[in-house]
């Protein structure tokens, strides 16, 4: 289920079919030329669920979840495996092909030799790595500032006297 944007109206993604419909239960390494309207097959077909893909130096950096190893290719069609970890999501530097960083259940871990191995994972665990220009990680983490009482009062009494809706389906008024 990865997915990555390699130019204009050209991408490339992995997964598994729905439930219910034929093919392959691991749909390898699938392309569009056409903004994803439509979908060819590249490479690994029937063998691997890249659930992080990653293009960057004019290569594609995978994980494949059923194995657990990053997989490298420059020409979407062979493909080099490089180290195992269990990572939810990778990270290229834009700047250096060999540095990678991969989010795992120990924390962040880091490869400087392009994946062929990974230090222990350190640090606050986080979904998805982002590396900014340098070699410098950046934390994304949303800001949660609780409302000030007073606001939290009024919506509570405004919310009261509004009346509910009886019909299935979301609220869709801005608050």
């Amino acid at each position: 289920m990865g997915f990555t944007v390699i130019g204009a109206r050209t991408f490339l993604g992995s997964g598994h079919p729905t439930e219910g419909t034929d093919g392959d239960a691991n749909r390898g390494l699938i392309e569009s030329t056409d903004s994803g309207k439509t979908w060819k097959t590249l490479s690994l077909r029937g063998t691997t669920d890249f659930h992080a893909l990653k293009y960057a130096h004019d290569t594609v950096y995978g994980h494949d979840s059923t194995s657990g190893v990053l997989r490298v290719s420059t020409n979407h069609t062979t493909w080099d495996t490089r180290a195992q970890l269990a990572a939810l999501d990778i990270a290229v530097s834009p700047k250096d092909p060999d540095l990678l960083l991969a989010t795992t259940e120990a924390g962040v871990a880091k490869s400087t030799d392009g994946g062929q191995k990974f230090g222990d994972g350190s640090g606050q665990v986080l979904a998805f790595p982002v590396l900014a220009q340098g070699r410098r990680a950046v934390r994304l983490r949303p800001r949660r500032r609780p409302a000030p009482q007073h606001r939290q009062r009024r919506h509570l009494e405004e919310d009261r006297h509004r009346p509910r809706r009886t019909a299935p389906g979301p609220d869709r008024r801005r608050r």
